[in-house]
Protein backbone atom coordinates (compact mmCIF):
# COMPACT_ATOMS: atom_id res chain seq x y z
CA UNK A 1 0.00 0.00 0.00
CA UNK A 2 3.05 2.27 -0.17
CA UNK A 3 3.05 2.97 3.57
CA UNK A 4 6.47 1.43 4.29
CA UNK A 5 9.91 1.08 2.72
CA UNK A 6 12.37 -1.78 3.19
CA UNK A 7 16.12 -1.16 2.96
CA UNK A 8 19.44 -2.71 3.99
CA UNK A 9 22.48 -1.46 5.87
CA UNK A 10 25.68 -3.50 6.02
CA UNK A 11 29.12 -3.40 7.61
CA UNK A 12 32.24 -5.20 6.43
CA UNK A 13 33.73 -7.53 9.04
CA UNK A 14 36.78 -8.60 7.02
CA UNK A 15 37.70 -9.74 3.52
CA UNK A 16 34.46 -10.76 1.80
CA UNK A 17 32.70 -10.92 5.20
CA UNK A 18 29.68 -8.76 6.05
CA UNK A 19 26.92 -8.28 8.59
CA UNK A 20 23.63 -6.82 7.33
CA UNK A 21 20.45 -5.39 8.82
CA UNK A 22 17.06 -5.26 7.12
CA UNK A 23 15.07 -2.19 8.14
CA UNK A 24 11.52 -1.08 7.56
CA UNK A 25 10.49 2.54 7.78
CA UNK A 26 7.28 4.48 7.26
CA UNK A 27 7.13 6.38 3.98
CA UNK A 28 7.14 9.66 5.94
CA UNK A 29 10.52 8.72 7.48
CA UNK A 30 9.21 7.74 10.91
CA UNK A 31 9.40 4.44 12.82
CA UNK A 32 12.71 3.07 11.55
CA UNK A 33 12.58 -0.57 12.68
CA UNK A 34 15.35 -3.19 12.43
CA UNK A 35 13.55 -6.27 11.23
CA UNK A 36 16.50 -8.65 10.98
CA UNK A 37 20.24 -8.83 11.64
CA UNK A 38 21.95 -11.30 9.31
CA UNK A 39 25.51 -12.70 9.24
CA UNK A 40 26.08 -12.03 5.54
CA UNK A 41 25.75 -9.48 2.75
CA UNK A 42 22.06 -8.86 2.01
CA UNK A 43 21.01 -7.56 -1.41
CA UNK A 44 17.70 -6.59 -3.04
CA UNK A 45 15.06 -7.10 -0.34
CA UNK A 46 11.58 -7.43 -1.85
CA UNK A 47 8.12 -7.26 -0.25
CA UNK A 48 5.53 -9.90 -1.03
CA UNK A 49 2.38 -8.40 -2.62
CA UNK A 50 0.47 -8.63 0.68
CA UNK A 51 3.36 -7.14 2.68
CA UNK A 52 3.70 -10.12 5.02
CA UNK A 53 7.01 -11.53 3.74
CA UNK A 54 10.33 -10.32 2.41
CA UNK A 55 12.66 -12.05 -0.05
CA UNK A 56 16.34 -11.22 -0.09
CA UNK A 57 19.59 -12.38 -1.65
CA UNK A 58 22.75 -13.18 0.28
CA UNK A 59 25.70 -12.24 -1.93
CA UNK A 60 28.62 -14.67 -1.76
CA UNK A 61 32.06 -13.23 -2.53
CA UNK A 62 35.50 -14.75 -2.96
CA UNK A 63 38.66 -12.68 -3.35
CA UNK A 64 36.42 -9.60 -3.71
CA UNK A 65 34.57 -11.14 -6.65
CA UNK A 66 30.88 -12.11 -6.62
CA UNK A 67 30.44 -15.89 -6.95
CA UNK A 68 26.64 -15.99 -6.76
CA UNK A 69 23.87 -15.71 -4.20
CA UNK A 70 21.66 -17.64 -1.81
CA UNK A 71 17.94 -16.85 -1.56
CA UNK A 72 16.14 -16.34 1.74
CA UNK A 73 12.53 -15.73 2.74
CA UNK A 74 11.49 -14.16 6.02
CA UNK A 75 8.24 -12.99 7.62
CA UNK A 76 7.88 -9.34 8.55
CA UNK A 77 7.32 -10.39 12.17
CA UNK A 78 11.07 -10.97 12.47
CA UNK A 79 11.06 -14.77 12.36
CA UNK A 80 14.34 -16.52 11.34
CA UNK A 81 14.92 -16.44 7.56
CA UNK A 82 14.33 -19.60 5.53
CA UNK A 83 16.93 -20.65 2.95
CA UNK A 84 15.30 -21.66 -0.34
CA UNK A 85 17.47 -24.40 -1.84
CA UNK A 86 17.24 -24.81 -5.61
CA UNK A 87 17.22 -28.37 -6.96
CA UNK A 88 20.00 -27.49 -9.42
CA UNK A 89 23.36 -26.99 -7.73
CA UNK A 90 26.05 -28.91 -9.62
CA UNK A 91 28.90 -26.87 -8.12
CA UNK A 92 29.80 -26.49 -4.47
CA UNK A 93 32.03 -23.54 -5.36
CA UNK A 94 29.28 -21.34 -6.77
CA UNK A 95 26.01 -20.55 -4.94
CA UNK A 96 22.80 -21.53 -6.75
CA UNK A 97 21.05 -18.19 -7.41
CA UNK A 98 22.04 -15.52 -9.93
CA UNK A 99 23.07 -12.30 -8.17
CA UNK A 100 22.34 -10.23 -11.28
CA UNK A 101 18.60 -10.82 -11.77
CA UNK A 102 16.50 -10.48 -8.61
CA UNK A 103 13.86 -13.09 -7.73
CA UNK A 104 10.32 -11.84 -8.37
CA UNK A 105 7.02 -12.46 -6.60
CA UNK A 106 4.09 -13.59 -8.68
CA UNK A 107 1.26 -11.03 -8.67
CA UNK A 108 -0.76 -13.12 -6.19
CA UNK A 109 2.25 -13.70 -3.93
CA UNK A 110 1.96 -17.48 -4.07
CA UNK A 111 5.02 -18.16 -6.24
CA UNK A 112 8.54 -16.84 -6.80
CA UNK A 113 10.40 -16.61 -10.10
CA UNK A 114 14.09 -17.43 -9.57
CA UNK A 115 17.01 -17.23 -12.03
CA UNK A 116 19.60 -19.91 -11.40
CA UNK A 117 23.31 -19.11 -11.32
CA UNK A 118 23.77 -22.00 -13.77
CA UNK A 119 21.26 -22.65 -16.58
CA UNK A 120 17.64 -22.82 -15.46
CA UNK A 121 14.89 -20.51 -14.32
CA UNK A 122 12.53 -21.83 -11.65
CA UNK A 123 9.09 -21.12 -10.27
CA UNK A 124 8.91 -21.90 -6.55
CA UNK A 125 5.50 -22.56 -5.00
CA UNK A 126 5.09 -21.30 -1.45
CA UNK A 127 2.06 -23.55 -1.01
CA UNK A 128 3.66 -26.85 -2.01
CA UNK A 129 7.39 -26.14 -1.63
CA UNK A 130 7.92 -27.50 -5.15
CA UNK A 131 10.09 -26.11 -7.94
CA UNK A 132 9.05 -26.01 -11.60
CA UNK A 133 12.00 -25.80 -14.01
CA UNK A 134 11.27 -23.53 -16.98
CA UNK A 135 14.53 -24.08 -18.90
CA UNK A 136 14.19 -20.53 -20.18
CA UNK A 137 16.80 -17.89 -20.96
CA UNK A 138 17.79 -14.61 -19.37
CA UNK A 139 15.87 -11.76 -17.71
CA UNK A 140 12.67 -13.66 -16.84
CA UNK A 141 9.72 -11.50 -15.76
CA UNK A 142 6.10 -12.26 -14.81
CA UNK A 143 3.24 -10.82 -16.79
CA UNK A 144 0.68 -8.79 -14.86
CA UNK A 145 -1.65 -11.71 -14.14
CA UNK A 146 0.98 -14.32 -13.29
CA UNK A 147 -0.03 -16.71 -16.07
CA UNK A 148 2.96 -16.00 -18.32
CA UNK A 149 6.66 -15.22 -18.21
CA UNK A 150 8.71 -13.30 -20.79
CA UNK A 151 12.41 -13.92 -21.16
CA UNK A 152 15.40 -13.36 -23.41
CA UNK A 153 16.37 -16.49 -25.28
CA UNK A 154 19.81 -17.89 -24.44
CA UNK A 155 22.17 -17.79 -27.40
CA UNK A 156 20.05 -15.22 -29.24
CA UNK A 157 20.49 -11.96 -27.30
CA UNK A 158 18.23 -9.95 -29.63
CA UNK A 159 15.29 -12.36 -29.41
CA UNK A 160 12.62 -12.90 -26.78
CA UNK A 161 10.14 -15.71 -26.32
CA UNK A 162 6.94 -15.81 -24.31
CA UNK A 163 5.04 -18.80 -22.96
CA UNK A 164 1.36 -18.77 -23.82
CA UNK A 165 -1.28 -18.26 -21.16
CA UNK A 166 -2.11 -21.98 -21.43
CA UNK A 167 1.25 -22.73 -19.84
CA UNK A 168 -0.23 -21.84 -16.47
CA UNK A 169 -2.06 -25.17 -16.72
CA UNK A 170 0.22 -27.43 -14.70
CA UNK A 171 -0.44 -30.37 -17.01
CA UNK A 172 2.08 -29.13 -19.60
CA UNK A 173 4.71 -28.03 -17.05
CA UNK A 174 5.44 -24.85 -19.03
CA UNK A 175 6.92 -26.84 -21.91
CA UNK A 176 5.11 -25.14 -24.83
CA UNK A 177 6.47 -21.87 -26.18
CA UNK A 178 5.15 -19.20 -28.51
CA UNK A 179 7.24 -18.36 -31.58
CA UNK A 180 10.17 -16.10 -30.83
CA UNK A 181 9.85 -12.37 -31.39
CA UNK A 182 12.87 -10.72 -33.06
CA UNK A 183 13.96 -7.39 -31.66
CA UNK A 184 15.93 -5.01 -33.86
CA UNK A 185 18.76 -3.30 -31.99
CA UNK A 186 21.58 -1.08 -33.13
CA UNK A 187 24.23 -3.08 -31.28
CA UNK A 188 24.74 -6.76 -32.06
CA UNK A 189 24.60 -8.87 -28.93
CA UNK A 190 22.97 -6.18 -26.81
CA UNK A 191 21.11 -7.53 -23.77
CA UNK A 192 17.53 -6.38 -23.39
CA UNK A 193 15.69 -6.59 -20.07
CA UNK A 194 12.01 -7.11 -20.78
CA UNK A 195 8.99 -5.31 -19.38
CA UNK A 196 5.25 -5.95 -19.71
CA UNK A 197 2.92 -3.07 -20.49
CA UNK A 198 0.70 -2.24 -17.46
Amino acid sequence: DGSQIVFVTKSEQGTDQFTSDIHTIQSDGSQNHTLLTFPGEIYRPSWSPDGSRILFLEIIRKNYGIQGANLYLTDTNGSPPQLLELPEQPSTEYPPVSPYWPPAWSPNGEEILIKSNFTNTYIYSLKTGEFISLHFGEYPVWNLTGDGVAFQKVGHPNTICQPTAELWDRSDSWNALMPCIDINTSIAGETIPIGWRP
